[in-house]
């Protein structure tokens, strides 16, 4: 429909009106003589357009947790994914919306019936392969299309297998998936697909570099999902309490986990001459008890002030660096 179509909302505001004086006759359209019945397409349902599945909000949250933990261990800077809310679309306009530069993989997600795909923006796959080798990061925005590099492919093979581990992970609550690779869409295969009026669940993840930003997208045809929709829109509230046990559980756990504590005792200064002069058994004057910070990771934790205790060199907690509500300790106990 092009613009010219389409009524301005003065023709519709006049259009209103008239109905409503009784200008412009009403129910003289074309309408099915009574008795009779219109065709409905099984296959395409347009009632698909407006579902909703809100289990897979919280799906595509998690997804994101894990894609971002993922890439940014592989990347060695902080990675933020941020998920939208998931498209309902035929597939012929989400195939039409794509930018040039992309590359798309199909896959399977057994036993679920049918074929997904996952969509890497191109100037994502450059943005990571120049931030790789310790480059800004920085590249301009790819439109046109062309062949990627091996090392770009490499690339997007590590990222596909990130988001392959973070769908298993984060479906694992509703089914056990298990993405089967399939190989890389062509141009003509995207853009002339079997079935375009298929509907299709877009789930956009826009990843976020130092950099710079880009999208991937994870397209599951709706037919896919059919089976499992009893579970994606009814146990929203089971999934919840689900990650609270889980969120608890794993907070019982680590409180069992052993930390590496360090902390300057003592500093003195000194001249290069005199360091040089060092021999085994001199001293070196650290004078009175101090005040140390303590540290776990590089993460200042809390004060404390150095001593003897029992015979041996301790510690006393003076305050905290941050809220005691972080810690299940509190201050004035000797470490």
């Amino acid at each position: 429909m092009t613009d010219s179509e389409v009524l301005s909302q003065n023709e519709m505001d006049a259009l209103i009106d008239g109905v409503a004086d009784g200008e412009i006759e009403a129910d003289t359209g074309i309408a099915l003589p009574a008795g009779m019945v219109s065709n409905y397409d099984f296959a395409h349902p347009a009632h698909k357009l407006n579902s909703r599945l809100p289990v897979l909000d919280v799906i595509n949250e998690q997804l994101a947790k894990y894609l971002a933990s993922s890439l940014s261990a592989s990347l060695h800077q902080q990675i933020e994914v941020t998920p939208s809310e998931p498209d309902f679309e035929k597939y012929q306009d989400y195939a039409h919306s794509l930018p040039e530069a992309v590359s798309i993989s199909q896959f399977k997600l057994d036993p679920l019936q049918g074929n997904a795909l996952l969509t890497i923006y191109g100037d994502l796959i450059f943005m990571m392969v120049d931030s790789f080798f310790g480059g800004a990061g920085t590249v301009e925005e790819a439109k046109a299309a062309r062949e990627f590099t091996p090392t770009e492919l490499r690339h997007i093979e590590h990222t596909r297998e990130a988001v392959f581990d973070s769908l298993v992970k984060a479906w694992s609550s509703v089914i056990q998936l298990q993405p089967v690779f399939q190989g890389v869409l062509s141009s003509s295969q995207v853009t002339s697909p079997a079935n375009p009026a298929d509907v299709v669940v877009t789930s956009k993840f826009e990843i976020k570099l130092a950099s710079g930003k880009s999208e991937c997208h994870v397209v599951i045809p709706f037919s896919m999902l059919e089976p499992l929709r009893p579970q994606l829109t009814n146990d929203l509230q089971k999934m919840r309490e689900h990650d609270a046990e889980w969120l608890q559980a794993f907070s019982q756990q680590i409180m069992d986990c052993e930390l590496e504590l360090s902390g300057v005792i003592a500093e003195s200064q000194m001249t290069l001459d005199q360091l040089l002069k060092l021999k085994p058994g001199d001293f070196i004057p650290l004078g009175q008890s101090q005040t140390v910070s303590f540290s776990s990771e590089n993460i200042p934790l809390f004060d404390a002030t150095v001593g003897i205790s029992n015979g041996l060199v301790s510690a006393s907690l003076s305050q905290w660096h941050q809220s005691p509500n972080h810690f299940s300790q509190k201050g004035g106990r000797t470490l």
